[in-house]
């Protein structure tokens, strides 16, 4: 089965906040409240302010399905300078803010903060969650002819999957 993602913010311009809201409402992760809470009260909220980008995933069928989800934000995170070799620090500085004075490498990096099947008992079929995993992982790369330099370091945060994926 194929899959697409859209862009929660582009669907709510499209669709409206009610259309939307009915869609998102249908979401169950009963593994991880917080999961199901964000998609249903917070990732339009977070997505108006660009706090963080939410793609929801459906099924590439006749009558499409939601899946799951993934929510993406940026990521900053500070190295210090002589935890790394030489090599390393030649490597990372290609793609990092150094800081003479404090000695540490700013990198800037994606974060998966939010990841998530849908586990509602009315649906069709399920994705896989390494297949959503997956989608996620390649999604900066797949976009937007972005180049594959943000995959060098990825962040994962919240996961709702269940033990057999």
């Amino acid at each position: 089965m194929g899959y697409i993602e859209l862009n929660l913010l582009e669907m709510l311009g499209a669709y409206g906040e009610d259309k939307l809201q009915a869609i998102l409402s249908r979401f169950m992760c009963p593994q991880n409240a917080d999961v199901e809470n964000f998609i249903q009260s917070k990732a339009i909220d977070f997505a108006r302010q660009r706090l963080a980008m939410t793609y929801l995933v459906f099924s590439d069928e006749a009558s499409p399905e939601l899946a799951g989800y993934f929510t993406l934000a940026n990521k900053f995170v500070s190295i210090t300078g002589n935890a790394l070799s030489k090599t390393l620090q030649k490597r990372i500085g290609k793609f990092s803010q150094y800081d003479e004075e404090l000695d540490r490498f700013l990198v800037s990096m994606p974060l998966i903060a939010q990841l998530s099947r849908n586990f509602n008992p009315s649906l069709s079929a399920s994705i896989p969650g390494q297949e959503l995993l997956a989608i996620a992982w390649n999604y900066p790369a797949d976009k937007n002819n972005r180049d594959k330099r943000n995959h060098q370091f990825i962040f994962i945060c919240d996961i709702c999957t269940d033990s057999t994926d």
